[in-house]
């Protein structure tokens, strides 16, 4: 054809679809090898995969030891007191919750009771073969229902027990969740996004050979007739 173009753009976009293959071909590699890696791993549920999410302060007493060790595994805000009225000190605050043995709890209710603790604060009571544990906190609590849950699933499936040193019940796996690779996916995107661009560009050119070609032969045409005359 006598109007075509010089051949740049089709260069462009023959370069452009090998560019974009390779990224697409790098990244679906890159994530199903991702895939593979992960395929068949497990590990132990921990209390922090339970109540992931839950951001909230710890509150005990120094004696009890045992719990201040295994509740700062949840979070790094654990803190521990001196006694009783310093844990109910830090309860004011809508994200904490106090954790002490239940006896001490129960003591200090019958020394302190009166009509305001009744309707201030919120108890719960877990009960196991070795070991009795109490939960104070504000009854307007906005992590109340979700830690009332957390404990129920903690202590049907035994990692409360196992937490406390005092496993009656063995610890479930749960298989990892599979995630697709984040090079995989930047790959992909960048493929697509240089697609979509490239071929804009692609097009600008195309059009600007036509015009070119076009323009070069009315001017070759206008030459030729020039000559018959």
């Amino acid at each position: 054809l006598s109007h075509t173009p010089n051949g740049f753009a089709s260069r462009f976009i023959f370069f452009l679809g090998y560019l974009t293959s390779y990224l697409l071909y790098t990244g679906f590699a890159a994530g199903i090898t991702s895939l593979l890696l992960q395929q068949g791993e497990n590990h132990h549920i921990t209390i922090s995969d339970l109540l992931d999410g839950m951001k909230f302060k710890t509150v005990t007493i120094m004696d009890n030891m045992l719990f201040i060790e295994t509740f700062h595994g949840i979070n790094n805000n654990s803190i521990a007191v001196a006694n009783m009225d310093d844990l109910f000190s830090y309860l004011n605050q809508d994200n904490t919750i106090g954790i002490a043995p239940k006896i001490c709890i129960e003591q200090y209710f019958a020394s302190k009771f009166n009509y305001n603790m009744i309707s201030l604060y919120s108890t719960t009571i877990v009960t196991m073969a070795h070991y009795s544990r109490g939960f104070v906190m504000l009854k307007n609590n906005t992590h109340k229902s979700t830690l009332n849950r957390g404990l129920l699933i903690l202590q049907e499936t035994g990692l409360l027990n196992n937490a406390l040193h005092q496993s009656l019940l063995p610890t479930p796996n749960r298989i990892a969740t599979s995630n697709y690779s984040s090079a995989g996916i930047e790959h992909v995107g960048s493929a697509i996004l240089i697609l979509l661009v490239g071929t804009l560009s692609a097009t600008v050119f195309l059009v600007v050979e036509l015009i070119v070609a076009l323009y070069k032969s009315r001017c070759y045409g206008h030459s030729r007739i020039g000559e018959y005359f």
